[in-house]
């Protein structure tokens, strides 16, 4: 077991004028840091001079206090794409696309929308110009929140519920032999019914990943 941590320095310019030392329970540095600068409001980061990171030796800091890594839930939900199907499907923006709109079309219909209203809603959305995918990311999570009030739920409590409930080894197995049934659009339509992919529910985790490399490398073969 690794014993080492993490030491975060960080200094102000004046008017503060000071430097603060911190030790993170990671080996990851640029964690380390994010978690540091979580400790400091807009005002004081504003004056900030430097921050640097070096690993130390835990067994070297005697009573001083470790702080806990801030991890956030999309890094969560990041490791758990990649650790359920692999870096691909973690990194393909279309997959992501299409799974994204899958959930909240199931989620509207749960509240009651219509088969029609999404449809129309398609045809207002795509009669104008593409948006930016960082304000749009932005818009996503401000009508969340809203549509949440409005129906009474917590966001942030289903959202950690959520990801509690779906990691682990039996539930990321089920998932992956949903995933391998779903509707195939632009590069997924390659795979069709009878394919190796009809027997993810029985594969490991190295299984699935092996398969889901050499499939998209016929895939992209193929497109050339």
């Amino acid at each position: 077991m690794s014993t080492r941590v993490t030491k975060v320095q960080i200094s102000f310019f004046k008017p503060t004028g000071f430097e603060d030392t911190h030790f993170v329970d990671t080996e990851d540095r640029a964690l380390a840091a994010t978690t540091v600068m979580k400790l400091y409001d807009e005002r004081m980061l504003a004056c900030m001079n430097y921050i640097t990171t070096n690993h130390h030796d835990q067994r070297h800091l005697g009573d001083r206090a470790l702080l806990e890594p801030h991890v956030t839930f999309q890094s969560k939900v990041g490791q758990w794409i990649v650790d359920c199907f692999g870096e691909e499907v973690a990194k393909s923006q279309d997959e992501r696309n299409h799974r994204f709109l899958e959930e909240a079309l199931e989620l509207v219909q749960s509240l009651g929308a219509t088969k029609q209203e999404c449809h129309d809603l398609v045809e207002y959305v795509f009669d104008r110009e593409k948006g930016e995918p960082a304000q749009e990311v932005g818009g996503v999570t401000v009508c969340l929140a809203a549509l949440c009030n409005a129906a009474g739920l917590d966001m942030e409590a289903c959202a950690d519920s959520e990801l509690n409930r779906i990691d682990n080894d039996e539930t990321k197995a089920k998932i992956r032999e949903k995933h391998a049934g779903k509707p195939k659009f632009g590069r997924f339509r390659f795979r069709d019914a009878g394919s190796p992919w009809d027997a993810a529910k029985d594969m490991t985790v190295e299984q699935y990943r092996a398969l889901h490399e050499q499939d998209w490398s016929k895939i992209l073969s193929d497109e050339v």
